[in-house]
């Protein structure tokens, strides 16, 4: 499990401001999560095909990811 925060904070060099110039101020907010498992069960169950056979444990794999941003 983790998590990222990140800002950007972008002022102009000068009072006045010109088009595409604007100040921004934005952050993002991002989180992660892996998990990994063995499972015995699979195995079994792919032992049980006609014409395979195996003897290494199975891995259960899973990952996900999410981020937002808020504009500023």
């Amino acid at each position: 499990l983790g998590g990222t925060v990140m800002n950007l904070y972008e002022r102009p060099l000068t009072q006045k401001v010109n088009v595409g110039d604007e100040p921004i101020a934005n952050t993002v907010v991002g989180v992660d999560a892996n998990w990994r498992s063995e499972s015995q069960l699979i195995t079994d169950l792919v032992d049980k095909l006609p014409f395979y056979a195996t003897k290494e444990l199975s891995t259960v794999t899973a990952s996900a990811e999410a981020a937002y941003l808020i504009p500023g």
